[in-house]
């Protein structure tokens, strides 16, 4: 400014003006907060008022983030997505648990099992804590790394179609497991134990070409035009599975009945036994199921299908687990109470037990060594494939 107002051959009187100004410049820059400053620009010519820079205002740095969703439809859309996947992966990771620990006490209860059975039941508990990490990553990811990410609700991580093939894995093992018990209930019938197993086979197929198409798509709604067909019929068949082999080995446990009150009452509780197991892997299958018919715009269905093969693995682990319960019962005095297995109502026990009171009549009182001898013969043909002798102190004396 000094360059512009200062030049050389100025007169006196010019150089006395630019001093003045200099005077009311520096009075200006000290009074320029104060109400006057107004009136002290405008006493300065027009020619040598300083031109200063605009004040830079203040910036609130939460104004530089998006704005969160007011609208209902917005927060409905956060629940049903979001929330559904964080809910499922909390429920799930809690049944996870229950198998870690059905697993410890298979190993500490059985050890004589034939290995083949020992293996599957590794197997599936690897499968199992493999499904609960990449579970735990799907989550992390929607809900950490792409947080106030508003297209994450639409987009397929590959640890989500990884689940989805785990989970049709397991489902796949457990329904085998049962389809050869039924395979032994019915002394070898393969016109029932071939349509559960082609089911099977054919509900692993479509949950891993449901996976194969969710790692090339990465989009929901790419995935429900293109091939949501394919993920209903893995769900359905699983579905038909699980109600056939609920309902055959109750018709066949129902046929195997003695006549004797204490074996009657083993059976009715090896039917409790099967129902509760299939109803609840097949009710999740079903409600799962609905909501992706539904509901396909939200993650309600994937919440969901997260617990789908913890429940089948908790299911076979606890029909392991209860056959030394069945064999106490057995062992132990008509009427005695026992401890059920994971999974299993005490209330509808009790309700069987009482039944199996009722049944029981001063006139169908059979001596007591006969009812055992009788008794005998049943454990040793159908009770589990390890030997009897191994459990039973005094099976030797058994006359």
């Amino acid at each position: 400014m000094s360059q512009d107002i200062i030049r050389p051959g100025c007169s006196v009187q010019a150089r006395w003006s630019t001093q003045l100004a200099r005077q009311r410049y520096r009075v200006l820059r000290a009074t320029s907060r104060s109400p006057f400053s107004n009136l002290l620009k405008a006493a300065l010519p027009k020619d040598t008022q300083p031109s200063f820079p605009p004040r830079a205002k203040s910036v609130d740095p939460r104004s530089s983030l998006p704005e969160t969703p007011h609208t209902m439809s917005e927060l409905l859309h956060i629940k049903t997505t979001l929330g559904a996947i964080l809910l499922g992966c909390m429920l799930s990771t809690a049944l996870s648990g229950m198998t870690i620990v059905q697993t410890f006490l298979y190993f500490r209860l059985y050890p004589k099992d034939p290995t083949r059975i020992k293996l599957m039941v590794m197997g599936i508990f690897l499968l199992d804590v493999t499904h609960a990490a990449l579970m735990c990553a799907s989550t992390w990811n929607y809900l950490i790394l792409n947080f106030r990410n508003e297209e994450i609700a639409d987009r397929i991580p590959i640890t989500i179609g990884l689940t989805v093939a785990l989970t049709a894995t397991i489902t796949f093992l457990v329904q085998l497991f049962f389809s050869h018990r039924v395979f032994r209930l019915s002394r070898g019938n393969w016109f029932i134990t071939a349509p559960l197993v082609t089911l099977s086979c054919v509900r692993l197929g479509a949950a891993l070409v449901s996976t194969t198409e969710m790692g090339k798509l990465r989009s929901y709604h790419l995935f429900v035009e293109n091939f949501g067909y394919v993920f209903t019929l893995g769900l359905s068949t699983a579905c038909t599975v699980d109600i056939g082999i609920t309902v055959a080995m109750c018709y066949f446990l129902q046929t195997s009945r003695t006549g004797f009150g204490e074996m009657d009452h083993i059976i009715d509780t090896i039917m409790l036994y099967t129902f509760n197991t299939g109803a609840l892997t097949c009710v999740t299958t079903v409600v799962s199921m609905i909501c992706w018919l539904t509901m396909p715009r939200n993650l309600i269905f994937l919440g969901l299908h997260f617990a789908i093969s913890k429940l089948y693995a908790n299911s076979l682990l606890a029909t392991l687990n209860g056959r030394r319960s069945l064999r106490k019962r057995k062992l132990g005095p008509i009427g005695a109470s026992h401890a059920l297995p994971v999974l299993f109502s005490c209330d509808t026990c009790a309700r069987s037990r009482a039944r199996f009171q009722s049944s029981l009549s001063p006139t169908s009182e059979m001596d007591p060594s006969r009812l055992e001898i009788s008794i005998e013969k049943t454990i040793r043909c159908d009770v589990d494939e390890e030997d009897p002798r191994g459990d039973r102190p005094g099976a030797d004396q058994t006359g």
